[in-house]
């Protein structure tokens, strides 16, 4: 039996809404560290990015959207289980 257009559409939605957001961890984890220049408050060459309280969350967010997606689709519906 096929699946509902709108659970079809739900699933499509939080998988790319879940590659998204690894995206951004993955960008955001990659560019910190990297020294701050100048608009440095403490010395120069002692400030760096630290992007950690971003992208820490943007992977839980990612794995949650990509749970999301794979149940919005394994889980049967009501009419499925009768």
């Amino acid at each position: 039996m096929p699946r509902a257009r709108w659970r079809a559409g739900l699933a499509v939605g939080l998988g790319v809404l879940s590659a998204g957001a690894l995206a951004t961890a993955i960008t955001l984890q990659t560019s910190g560290g990297q020294d701050a220049g100048m608009g440095c408050k403490g010395q120069p060459g002692n400030c760096v990015y630290d992007y950690t309280p971003l992208f820490a969350p943007m992977y839980a967010a990612a794995g949650a959207l990509a749970i999301g997606a794979v149940l919005s689709v394994t889980i049967p519906s009501r009419k499925e289980v009768h």
